[in-house]
């Protein structure tokens, strides 16, 4: 039997992912909702891919084309699945509830529409008509699909939401986020929107020309391959999420005085002053909160009300006037400029760079030659 490279990739993608569901079932971590998560989207591909497999090489009949048809509505579960993996992740407090459990409701709709059909044709009495044979109607089969389409791209954009208020959250935590920023989790979101995008062009093609072009289902599985093994490896080797998105819009309940902000902001510029704590790369707002002896929520009120600053830009603005002041005594004492930036607490020479840019508007070489 001579096998399409569609159905080699979609089998190739159907075992890597059981084997990864598998493995992350059994992980032991201390927060094993993240993974169990990521388990449960994982393997309703397995079972997606194993429908379309397993109707690929049975006898075509009437059942088959219903029966293939319950199977593939579990795709509907890519989309929410995979956005709850991501607040799973960019939630430092995240737990499961009953509500949402209400994201499986587009699969209860498709389940029983699936189901009123099949006891239409099978089970109600009545000679068997074309509509029988095939299945669903050809609108019913393309509005089934659009459906499952849009959905996966409605939660994909979710997803893309909540990653994009996390990278702007760990600013008001963190003064380095280079590794916190989940960029591959960005990455594995695009690369989902590709394989969704292909597979929306082989669907619009189906049903403008009843011909589509396999070329776009083999790469629509190939970048599904690609994928999970980025999804899965990217998420086992990720630091731990210490600081997530807050549920409830900040300083709503403070009780913070202008007069407690005034003493807090003071003992926060002696330490900055005399401790030079941002020279720590690894510093995060509870630990300058500890050293300033401020409550680091109020600490977070200050920066943010009284500063207008988030954590990351102030402590970034120290770092960048400590290495002014080491770069204008370079002459004397002849360090690189890579030595100076790791000195003052950046981590990489591009973090550096853009940070010097952002608030000086030259680069360090031109400040060099300025001073």
């Amino acid at each position: 039997m001579k096998y399409e490279v569609s159905e080699i990739l979609a089998g190739a993608a159907l075992i890597q992912m059981a084997f990864f569901s598998y493995f992350l079932v059994r992980k032991k971590t201390e927060n094993p909702i993240p993974n169990h998560i990521l388990a449960a989207f994982l393997f309703s591909n397995v079972l997606v891919l194993s429908n379309l497999l397993v109707f690929r090489f049975i006898p075509d009949s009437p059942r088959t084309h219903h029966l293939y048809y319950f199977g593939f509505s579990l795709s509907v579960l890519w989309g929410p699945l995979l956005y709850l993996y991501t607040r799973s992740i960019t939630h430092a407090c995240f737990r499961l509830h009953a509500a949402q459990f209400l994201h499986g409701l587009p699969l209860l709709a498709c389940l029983a529409f699936i189901a009123v059909r099949y006891w239409q044709y099978f089970i109600a009495s009545g000679p068997m008509t074309a509509l029988q044979r095939t299945g669903l109607t050809w609108i019913e089969h393309e509005i089934f699909n659009s459906a499952i389409q849009l959905l996966i791209l409605f939660y994909t954009l979710l997803a893309f939401r909540d990653l994009f208020r996390y990278r702007r959250e760990i600013r008001n935590s963190m003064s380095s986020v280079e590794r916190h920023n989940l960029s591959w989790l960005g990455a594995v979101l695009c690369g989902l929107l590709a394989h969704w995008a292909f597979d929306a062009v082989f669907y619009v093609d189906l049903y403008l020309t009843r011909h589509a072009s396999m070329l776009l289902l083999d790469i629509s599985f190939a970048v599904l391959l690609v994928f999970a093994q980025i999804l899965v490896y990217k998420s086992m080797h990720q630091p731990e999420i210490l600081f997530g998105i807050e549920s409830k819009p900040k300083y709503r309940d403070s009780t913070l005085t202008e007069v407690e902000k005034k003493q807090y902001l003071e003992q926060l510029e002696t330490v900055m002053t005399g401790q030079k704590p941002y020279l720590d790369p690894m510093l995060t707002l509870p630990a300058l909160a500890r050293k300033a002896h401020i409550p680091p929520r109020y600490l977070s009120q200050v920066l943010n009300e009284d500063l207008n600053r988030n954590f990351f830009d102030y402590i970034n603005t120290h770092r960048i006037e400590e290495s002014k002041r080491l770069l204008k005594e370079n002459a004397k004492q002849n360090r690189t400029v890579l030595e100076i930036l790791l000195e003052v607490g950046f981590n990489s020479k591009s973090s550096f760079n853009s940070a010097f840019k952002r608030y000086t508007g030259m680069t360090p070489t031109s400040f060099i030659r300025s001073a």
